[in-house]
Order: C-alpha cells, then structure tokens, then sequence
C-alpha cells in the first residue's frame, strides 16, 4: 500500500530559516509543499518511502528500527535491553555514532571521531541544534523524519509534531476506548513521566537505574522463582520483563511432563525419584507464583527463550517414548496398571471388610 501524502513545509512558529542540511528537497508540487510517498506493507507497518532524492526502505526486530537503505548510502542501530547504544552509518565512508540517552531514551549526546556533540529538547520533543545532529534518532529514541521535524510512531500509525505538541491525526481508540477523551493529546498532557511508542496509548517510564532487574526487582514481586531469574551469566543483573500468560503455559506443561516422570521412577523405584520430584515441585511453584504475578515484570528474556527451548526438547523426548511405549505388550502393560491399583486402591472398603483389585467392589 502506498500513502502519498503532500507535505507543505512552512516557517513554523516564525523560527529562523533552517540550514542548507535541515532544508526540505526539492519542491514537486505546485502548492509549494514537498511529495513523500510513504510505503506501508499488509500489516500497515511503515517500510519506507520515496522522495525526489530517491527511495528508502526500512527494515524491524520486536518492533524497533534496526536498519535503515538510502540508496547506497545506510543506517544500523544497535539498542541492548529497550536502550539506545550506537549507530553506524555508510556511504563513501563508514561512520559510527556512539550515542548517550536519558531515562526516556531521547539522544543527547553524539560521539564520533569528529568529537562530541549534544542535543537539548523541550518537554515535547522539539530539538535546539537539529541542523548539527548526526544520528536519525531523536527524541525518546524514535526515528525523526529530518525535512519536517515529525516523529511517525508506531510504525507509521500516527505523526507526531512536536512543535504542534499534537498527533496530526485522531487516533482510533478514542473517544472511548485507551485512547483516551482527548484524541489528538499526547502522553495526556504529561511527555516528562511518559512515553507513547506505539501512537495508541502512553505508559509510564522511570529512570532506568530502577528499571526492574534481577537484583532489584519491582515492588510487590516477593521471591520470584530461580526459573524465571534464569540469565546468561549468574554473576550479572539481567533486566525484567513483564510475564505473559504463553509463558505460565510453558511452565505448566514441563510442570506435567516432570509429573509423568515422577510416576514412572516411582514404579521403577528408580533412585532418580528425589532429584525428579524436587524439579517437578519447581515447575509447580513457580507456576502458582505465575498466575498471581502475570502482566509484571518478574522474568528475563533468557528465561523466556529457556522455557520454548527446553519446552520443544522434552516434547521431542517424549514422542521418542510414546513411540516407545506402543511397542509395550499388553501383559507387561497389565501388569503395571495392577501395581497401580494395588498402590493406590487396595484399601479396605467400609461395611464389606474386604479388597478388591482395581477400586471395584461387588
């Protein structure tokens, strides 16, 4: 889907005429704006545009920005744990950006071999000394459109102005919905204590020394299970995300498959069954301690990936014994389920004073 838009460009506010770098290309309509067709794919997300300078595509990861074509010229950002790090650009040359970041992940500071260079913004984002920034991203760590000084969140979903202080556009969750009365405000009136990446809904943001991590977990997390603290090494605080509900569904179903083993080293009177049922007793509270703590940030991403990998492992193991298991004749298979009944029927039945195999009295 292509999304031309014209895009007048005006003396906004009556600032200052801009510089030669910060100038709009060259006019293609008779109205004196500038033609920006913007692309979008089928999931309406922003992957590039055209202008009169040529095309330009842009490509995600866990919707971010990772890369960035301009002909033959390119931008990569490299962000760890939702932070904002560096930025590399080629062309006839390669350049590297290393970037500093508030607690919101707006850039305030470039370093490059050419030296140092800061930035300022105002409450809503508009920057001091845009025509001497060197990175594309900006404020809150969103990619700034450089010809109009607008920020398109969510992927292309809505602009953001921040001379306006303003969506151009309504958004579609409101009046009635998350979107609040106010459909064209941003962050509700407050950009200082949120930030609103999707263009939807604003969410709070706190200063990242207290983002939760694993050694200063949110309030009201109590002791979280040393399976949802798992991360690559032990003797480093890992950042915490919030729990989903696929992930209790994952415990729940090693939680079942630990279970089974139990029963089966309890038949075979293996010397295994401590070790099996002391894991299995892991798997079932930190299930209980899941269902009460879903939505918040009690997990790492490392335990996140842990759970699918070792989730698609014991589910391989366990087709290898059902396969197994089919091969099992059907007097060794009778015998097993009389162990059973006897283990756990073979109890006298009140007024008849007598046993029966299997639970079933006459």
């Amino acid at each position: 889907m292509v999304l031309n838009i014209i895009k007048k460009v005006e003396s906004d506010l009556d600032e200052p005429a801009q510089s030669a770098s910060d100038k709009p290309i060259a006019d293609t309509s008779t109205s004196g704006g500038t033609l920006v067709s913007f692309h979008y794919d089928a999931l309406d997300s922003l992957i590039g545009r055209a202008t009169s300078n040529g095309k330009e595509q842009r490509f995600y990861r866990n919707e971010e920005l990772v890369t960035e074509i301009r002909g033959s010229a390119s931008s990569a950002f490299v962000r760890a744990e939702d932070v904002v790090l560096a930025e590399r650009q080629e062309d006839a040359g390669q350049t590297l950006l290393l970037l500093a970041s508030d607690e919101k992940n707006s850039v305030l500071c470039e370093v490059s071999s050419q030296g140092l260079q800061g930035s300022a913004y105002s409450a809503y984002g508009h920057r001091s000394n845009e025509p001497l920034a060197g990175s594309l991203l900006g404020y809150n760590g969103e990619r700034r459109e450089m010809q109009f000084g607008w920020y398109v969140l969510g992927n292309g979903y809505r602009v953001f102005n921040p001379r306006l202080m303003r969506f151009h556009s309504p958004d579609n969750l409101s009046p009635f919905g998350t979107g609040g009365l106010n459909a064209y405000q941003y962050c509700g009136g407050d950009p200082i204590n949120n930030v609103d990446p999707a263009g939807h809904t604003f969410i709070g943001r706190f200063l990242r020394s207290f983002r939760p991590t694993t050694a200063s977990p949110p309030p009201g997390a109590g002791e979280i299970p040393a399976i949802f603290l798992s991360r690559p090494k032990a003797n480093k605080a890992a950042t915490l995300v919030p729990l989903r509900i696929k992930d209790n569904k994952r415990v729940l179903q090693q939680a079942a498959f630990y279970e089974r083993d139990v029963e089966r080293a309890e038949l075979m009177n293996s010397p295994n069954l401590l070790v099996i049922k002391s894991r299995r007793d892991e798997f079932v509270n930190a299930l209980r301690y899941g269902v009460k703590h879903v939505g918040q940030k009690v997990i790492t991403k490392h335990a996140v990936k842990e759970l699918k990998t070792k989730l698609k492992e014991m589910a391989s193991i366990r087709d290898a014994e059902r396969a197994a298991d089919k091969e099992m004749s059907d007097i060794n298979y009778a015998k097993w389920l009389r162990k059973i009944a006897l283990e756990n029927y073979d109890q006298p039945r009140p007024g008849l004073g007598q046993t029966r195999l299997l639970g079933a009295y006459v």
